[in-house]
């Protein structure tokens, strides 16, 4: 019997030891669930090998719920019968499940195991930055700040830890020291392969980020261009967002620009830097490329300028509007400006064309209505409300100045309905109400317009 029974062990282990083996080679294939299957029948044919409960949790750890408890008693049974063990191969064990434990939010036994870690490898730079984290998720800033400076002296041209660090100042809002760290990963990103150029691009995002939080977009535009160069000098297409992102800080320099010279150019250079983005397919720019078009139209003194740059600001809002992954709300608004602009500015003016414009703007407004409060929301509800307001008053004056005295009186209405501070709105309708032969009316008008100039509202 003792015979037999020696012989049915060594069997088993046999067995196990193959079934492990082929969980290997599943895991390696991608077959995580074949793998796993395989390790379950391991362990029952040989419950005492601590490297089957290594290997399986492995394979759980990062998975659900069940599979992340379940991957911490097996990393639980391999520490236990390993804990005397001072190893390289140790430390990372107690790396492993401490990254279970803090994705579990147990940042406590997290910190306990890095600390075990810390203590077999000494000044082990990964180490020290994945303690980092565990200590600034719990809210240890200075204990943060100490591992990440000490990983940093462990390795100081890992261009990986330098980003933690620059993403922990910028959190703590040390900039300075944020940018700092920025460019000398930047400057330890050396690569020449298409992964080097994406963490080059990752890095200029954040260093750009940090800067027009100073107010610096000018920076952050130079910036921005420098991470979609990194494409260009490894013969790479950059991503269309890169250009993008580059139009949208020029575009905030812009706004943030005195000086009428400075402010033509930095406009010439974002509607290009959105050009670039659209040429390659990022069409997410397309209302913001109509926008600096249509305040450029209005901008210059040149009829046939004015024209075409209306016409493209029109054809970038309206394929806007008909891309399925954009909010339709920032075409709508874009196409309605650029064709009321396209009105106000020609010499003979139409009703037609401003009840167009109108109609976009009230599409717009109605369109945010799908998309929360955001601030960008706001601002186009804001917009599309003011550009209604001046189309239904323009439109009003249109239809007066033609003796449709009714239909002026609609859309000074209309244009109050959206606006009612603006005193010229009352006085246009003073004079409709006036030409209808509604003389009290027109009194109520005038006397509302005389009451907003007396409290000092300024026309919108």
């Amino acid at each position: 019997v003792k015979n037999a029974m020696d012989v049915k062990n060594a069997y088993d282990r046999v067995t196990a030891e193959q079934n492990a083996d082929r969980a290997g080679t599943l895991a390696a294939q991608g077959d995580r669930y074949g793998a796993l299957n395989l390790l379950d029948e391991a362990i029952k044919l040989n419950p005492d090998k601590p490297d089957y409960y290594l290997q399986r949790a492995r394979l759980k750890a990062g998975g659900n719920s069940d599979d992340q408890t379940g991957s911490l008693k097996d990393y639980d049974k391999y520490i236990d019968a390993n804990k005397d063990k001072k190893t390289s191969e140790m430390a990372q064990v107690y790396a492993e499940r401490a990254r279970v434990r803090n994705d579990e939010d147990d940042s406590k036994g997290a910190l306990d195991d890095l600390n075990s870690a810390v203590r077999i490898k000494g000044e082990d730079a990964q180490l020290l930055a994945q303690r980092a984290a565990v200590r600034q998720n719990a809210g240890d800033s200075a204990g943060a700040k100490g591992d990440l400076d000490r990983a940093v002296t462990a390795k100081p041209d890992d261009p990986n830890i330098l980003k933690q660090r620059a993403e922990f100042n910028r959190a703590q809002g040390k900039t300075q020291d944020a940018l700092s760290d920025y460019d000398r990963a930047i400057q330890n990103t050396r690569g020449q392969d298409i992964e080097s150029a994406h963490n080059i691009s990752r890095l200029t995002r954040g260093k750009a980020e940090v800067q027009a939080g100073q107010g610096d977009y000018k920076g952050a535009a130079a910036t921005v261009e420098s991470g979609a160069k990194a494409y260009e000098d490894r013969k790479l297409a950059p991503h269309g967002s890169n250009y993008g992102e580059q139009g949208d800080y020029l575009k905030a320099a812009v706004a943030a620009s005195s000086d009428p010279r400075e402010k033509d150019a930095l406009q010439d250079r974002a509607i290009a830097a959105y050009g670039r983005a659209i040429s390659q397919g990022w069409n997410a720019n397309l209302p913001d490329r109509a926008q600096l078009l249509t305040d450029k139209a209005l901008a210059t003194q040149d009829p046939n300028q004015r024209g075409n740059l209306l016409g493209q600001a029109y054809r970038d809002a309206d394929q806007a509007t008909k891309m399925p992954y954009l909010e339709p709300y920032k075409g709508l608004l874009e196409r309605g400006r650029a064709t009321y602009a396209s009105n106000y500015t020609n010499p003979s003016p139409s009703a037609s064309l401003y009840e167009q414009a109108i109609t976009d703007f009230k599409a717009a407004i109605t369109n945010t209505d799908n998309y929360g409060g955001s601030p960008e929301v706001a601002r186009v509800r804001e917009q599309a409300n003011a550009h209604l307001s001046d189309a239904s008053y323009n439109r009003g004056g249109i239809t007066g100045s033609r003796g449709d005295f009714e239909r002026a009186r609609n859309g000074y209405q209309a244009a109050i309905s959206n606006n009612p501070n603006n005193p010229y709105y009352h006085d246009a309708l003073a004079q409709a109400y006036d030409k209808l032969g509604e003389r009290e009316a027109a009194s109520a008008a005038r006397v509302r317009a005389d009451q907003l100039r007396r409290q000092g509202r300024p026309p919108a």
